[in-house]
């Protein structure tokens, strides 16, 4: 009955609302009543101002207003689908009270909001807590207004939620210190909101333990710049009234639970720790007392990182995820010493401190053909002359450790005091020719003048021990000659591997996009008629030639044809780049619009081009017949197409061809329709029966542009 009492008043209602511009007069309605304007500002109570009185307007969807008498009493309902600057309505009340819902996404009117305390108490509930943000709700609401025609109802709009930015400072931070923030959660978020009223979570059924969230943010040095996330309200007030350090802004757990806090998730680097670490804080109006999230209010959180930024010790960091890195290696002995070829020693290396996470190192030798290392850390004596043996830390600390290793010829030895290499920079072109360096070394009696060859980018350009450079992929690297008499003298030479020049270009990976005609099973009698939709689409490339020019060109692709409208027969899905999709549209009821489509690539100067058929279905309708051999007397079974030259879609001129191809390969072309048919070269076993046969059908395009017939067949 209340229902339908409202109803009822909101249809006396209808005609008695009306929108009017900023600078448009309302018509007079003739009724009697006082009409007033709503004006919409944004909120200027809030000490940090979410919503700028410039594009107010402009983030409003739609408003129900709401118009409440001077004892609280429903009185009006007017729902604006879409927003003017100053809507009005008339009134028939002498104090009124108005109320203001934007962006609820629909008519609010019939959910039994008969007093305005019934409005005031309306809750949101969300799902996710996403959904806060993407309904943007605003609210506003102006009390006991006294009426009179004209009368501007100012109506401050709020939003129903909050937004947060977060700046990391790091002036303050060790220098060895790196921390890249991974993710912003806010926890502890409530599920619903009031419209008009403050709220405050008060059971874990309001809260969602993981709240809004961004990964990998955008930080920035300033709030205006960073990233933001979203925030319900959740008035939790004053529950650390004696805390002055921000540090123990921190709740019991079973008090903290109904909180709204922020977790920062970050990768951690410093000399003594690697792995992840959690920053949190529980947001409030101020940092060490207050634990409030206000509606309608920008929350601005500097977190300052000091020192290694692990020195504080409580609930607000989470170390669980880092882990110790080496920080001394020791090899043992210091020094080693061979008087022959051939000998092995086992050398040990100790990884402080003892609490490192992976205290694995690698070995490398600075000369392996004076002295080689294993895997292990087992040396063995190659050469003669001096090199050193290293250890790596493997955790990624940089930690590393050295010792010597002598091998003793007894013969004085003249070592290499100088290497020089010719040409000190070497152009090779990709997949061309291999070039030889030319090392100059001094001096030119040394005793051993063996180098050994390395290049530092393989996947650029190799070097055999003879000096000779292969180039490999387009770059740069280093190609560096190194001594192996023990006197550790070097000499590098710069590689550059260029791409051959651009001689023209073509598309590649081109096919026709082309569909077929359905065959009916011999069971059943079927007509085919057209199908609907698009028929299929190709993906055509283009590369540059020669094969090992650069190939990431950017190439523009058109469409060409003769008598033809190109776009109407297919369509590109990109017109530069170095590939396209070439889709064929619908052919249905434009049966002009078929045939030779030229696709076109051009690329500084040079272009090249492919042909595509477009084709139409061609309908055929298959009947099966039995009839009485001459010869054996016996029942044979056959199918003949029955058609009709007007049943095709054909060019004039162009005559649609079927053709019958039997088991034995026996073709029967365009048989007359009703015409029963056999093979005559079945095998003795298959007399009498026809077992198996296929049909094929001619495009009845196959002439249009010289191009190759496409068949279409089905064996039974």
């Amino acid at each position: 009955m209340k229902k339908a009492f409202v109803a009822a008043i909101f249809a006396a209602l209808l005609p008695l609302l009306t929108f009017c511009a900023k600078d448009e007069k309302p018509e007079e309605s003739g009724i009697i009543g006082k009409k007033i304007v709503i004006k919409l500002s944004s909120d200027s109570s809030s000490f940090e101002k979410v919503i700028s009185q410039d594009n107010f307007t402009s983030e409003i969807n739609d408003l129900n207003l709401f118009i409440f008498d001077q004892e609280g009493r429903f009185s009006q309902h007017m729902y604006l689908p879409s927003i003017y600057s100053s809507p009005s309505i008339t009134v028939n009340c002498d104090y009124i009270s108005v109320y203001a819902v934007a962006n609820w996404g629909s008519n609010m009117f019939g959910s039994d909001v008969m007093s305005d305390l019934q409005l005031e108490q309306k809750k949101i509930l969300f799902t996710l807590p996403a959904e806060l943000k993407n309904r943007r709700i605003f609210t506003g609401r102006c009390r006991n207004i006294y009426v009179y025609s004209g009368v501007i109802v100012p109506l401050e709009m709020k939003r129903s939620y909050s937004k947060l930015t977060v700046v990391l400072d790091k002036s303050s931070m060790d220098k060895n210190v790196s921390i890249d923030v991974t993710k912003i959660e806010i926890k502890n978020t409530p599920l619903k909101t009031s419209l008009f009223e403050d709220y405050k979570a008060t059971t874990l059924y309001d809260i969602a333990q993981k709240g809004y969230s961004i990964e990998n943010p955008t930080l920035s040095d300033s709030h205006q710049s960073s990233q933001e996330l979203i925030l319900a309200e959740n008035m939790q007030g004053e529950l650390l009234p004696n805390n002055s350090n921000q540090t123990m802004k921190v709740l019991p757990e079973e008090s903290g639970r109904l909180c709204t806090y922020a977790e920062i998730s970050a990768t951690y680097r410093s000399p003594q720790k690697t792995g992840s670490v959690k920053y949190r804080i529980f947001l409030g109006n101020n940092e060490t007392t207050n634990f409030d999230i206000k509606r309608n209010t920008w929350y601005k959180l500097t977190i300052k990182l000091k020192g290694n930024t692990l020195n504080e010790t409580s609930w607000r960091i989470e170390r669980e995820g880092l882990s110790d890195l080496v920080q001394s290696l020791k090899i043992s002995p210091e020094s080693l010493s061979f008087t022959n070829l051939n000998e092995n020693f086992a050398l040990t290396c100790t990884a402080l401190p003892v609490s490192a996470a992976d205290k694995r190192v690698s070995w490398l030798s600075s000369n392996p053909l004076i002295a080689s290392v294993s895997e292990n850390g087992t040396v063995t004596s190659n050469g003669y002359g001096d090199c050193k043996i290293f250890a790596y830390a493997k955790d990624g600390s940089g930690i590393k450790d050295s010792m010597r290793v002598s091998v003793v010829y007894s013969d004085p030895v003249k070592y290499i005091t100088s290497i020089s290499l010719s040409p000190s920079i070497l152009n090779l072109t990709y997949g061309g020719e291999t070039k030889t360096l030319t090392a100059w070394i001094l001096p030119s009696d040394a005793a051993n003048k063996t180098l050994l060859w390395r290049s530092s980018d393989n996947s650029i350009a190799t070097v055999d021990q003879n000096g000779v450079v292969t180039p490999v992929n387009p770059g740069s690297c280093y190609v560096t000659a190194y001594s192996t008499d023990g006197s550790e003298k070097t000499a590098s030479s710069v590689i550059n591997v260029n791409y051959a020049e651009c001689e023209g270009i073509e598309i590649i990976e081109s096919y026709n996009a082309v569909t077929g005609v359905t065959i009916p099973a011999k069971s059943s009698i079927t007509d085919h008629r057209r199908s609907t939709g698009v028929r299929g689409s190709s993906v055509y490339r283009v590369r540059a030639i020669p094969w090992n020019a650069n190939q990431n060109i950017e190439a523009n692709w058109s469409l060409e044809s003769a008598g033809n409208n190109p776009s109407s027969i297919v369509s590109l899905s990109s017109t530069s780049g170095l590939s396209t999709t070439v889709t064929a549209k619908d052919l249905i009821n434009t049966l002009t619009n078929r045939g030779a489509i030229k696709l076109k690539a051009s690329y500084a100067g040079y272009s090249s081009s492919t042909t595509i058929m477009v084709y139409e279905s061609v309908p055929i309708k298959l009947s099966w017949g039995i009839w009485i051999s001459s010869e054996t007397g016996e029942e044979e079974y056959g199918i003949v197409p029955e058609y009709a030259n007007h049943s095709f879609n054909h060019l004039p001129g162009y005559m649609p061809l079927i053709s019958i191809i039997g088991r034995s390969g026996t073709e029967y072309w365009n048989p007359e329709p009703g015409i029963m048919w056999r093979d005559p070269n079945l095998p003795t076993e298959y007399s009498g029966y026809f077992y198996e046969f296929s049909v094929a059908i001619v495009n009845p395009y196959h002439q249009y542009n010289n191009q190759t017939n496409c068949y279409y067949s089905i064996t039974f």
